[in-house]
């Protein structure tokens, strides 16, 4: 490459980051920087799936990007991975799964969707440890309860563009997941690891890179059990976003301080949110 070009790629580069700069303050920055080679990239995907696309959101930068990045900025792979979750998500009329009534298992697989962090990204909070997918699976709830665990990742990915559409210009959300009551029994029985390993193979499948953060709090040792079981099924890019932490409180609240207001924390997170402000 002679210096011109050189030059004129890191104009561009300069520009396009800037620009995107002033109109998207709080974008996650994992999501901000293209390089020159990496905007063409987009581009030349873009052109050839849009037309395809059956959903507005689809169409935007920000969705295309993460089927690119979980394929190594591959086009042809990037494709494969994309068609195969339009066909998923409709064999599986995920469209209308917000739409359809979850009473049933709310109460019992508790899920929060109302808060956000310091960055403005959405907040999903899972109380894990009061989760049962033992009784789950013994009273013949299990296709079910897969079928929930899909609605609550396309709800927090939903929320996403929810935020974005109220101006709050962010691209992941933050998962926190409480692990208080965790045991092997009911998380990690033979009947219930199936459950664990198809809800990490749907996220990283059709669901790539949407989470910049998985805050786990009160993790017994026994967790390695089933997290070594779902492990190998995600990405370099979700690994790297976990950080775990034990029954120490003053360690993990140090942490959730750093990363979340305690406004938007109930008591049980070591904030000060009314409990009643919270719902599913």
């Amino acid at each position: 490459m002679n210096l011109q070009v050189y030059m004129g790629h890191c104009l561009w580069a300069i520009i396009f980051v800037l620009n995107w700069n002033l109109v998207m303050p709080q974008v996650d920055s994992k999501d901000l920087h293209l390089t020159f080679e990496e905007k063409t990239t987009l581009d030349k995907f873009k052109q050839q799936v849009i037309n395809v696309l059956p959903e507005e959101f689809m169409k935007s930068d920000f969705y295309l990007i993460r089927w690119l990045r979980a394929r190594n900025w591959d086009i042809p792979a990037a494709k494969t991975m994309l068609f195969d979750n339009l066909k998923w998500r409709k064999e599986n009329k995920i469209k209308s799964i917000l739409q359809e009534d979850w009473s049933d298992l709310e109460q019992d697989f508790p899920a929060s969707f109302s808060t956000t962090d310091k960055m403005s990204r959405p907040i999903i909070t899972m109380e894990m440890g009061d989760w049962d997918f033992r009784a789950a699976v013994l009273t013949g709830k299990a296709q079910r309860l897969n079928r929930y665990l899909i609605y609550t990742i396309e709800r927090y990915v939903n929320s996403v563009f929810e935020a974005q559409a109220a101006g709050r210009n962010v691209t992941r959300v933050l998962v926190l997941v409480d692990l208080e009551g965790f045991s092997l029994r009911k998380h990690a029985c033979p009947l219930c690891i199936p459950i664990l390993i198809r809800w990490t193979a749907t996220m990283e499948s059709y669901y790539p890179q949407f989470t910049n953060e998985i805050i786990v709090i009160n993790a017994p040792t026994t967790i390695t059990v089933p997290f070594n079981s779902i492990k190998p099924l995600m990405s370099q890019d979700t690994r790297d976003q976990f950080q775990i932490f034990g029954t120490d409180k003053q360690q993990w609240v140090k942490y959730l301080d750093s990363k979340v207001d305690r406004s938007q924390r109930t008591q049980r997170y070591g904030g000060t949110k009314p409990l009643l402000q919270i719902s599913s």
